[in-house]
């Protein structure tokens, strides 16, 4: 059996030529579960003076990323996950203003 010269040259939307438009959409691990999501879905933190924090503008820099939700803050806290994500022992996590930016809420029912 012959092939034609585009299935060879690869050429077809199933084998990913130029006829398939997948997007592709950039994916982080959460620091709290480990689960991976779209980076949209995640914030990203970074360390500015020691103490972390909600990286909005996306600066640049070591970054570390997490779920907008509380029982992953929490279980980060728990890991001690954000001296291994930063690389660093001396990194302080305030966990209450953490909580705040993240979930908009403060207070831990």
């Amino acid at each position: 059996m012959e092939l034609s010269a585009d299935r060879v040259a690869g050429g077809g939307a199933s084998c990913g030529g130029p006829a398939s438009h997948v997007q592709k959409v950039p994916l982080r691990t959460c620091i709290g579960c480990g689960g991976k999501a779209a980076q949209g879905e995640l914030v990203r933190l970074r360390v500015v003076e020691g103490q972390v924090v909600v990286d909005r503008e996306r600066s640049g820099g070591r970054g570390a990323w997490l779920h907008a939700a509380e029982r992953c803050l929490e279980r980060a806290a728990k890991r001690r996950a954000f001296g291994r994500a930063f690389r660093s022992s001396g990194v302080q996590a305030d966990a209450r203003g953490l909580r705040d930016l993240l979930t908009g809420s403060a207070r831990k029912d």
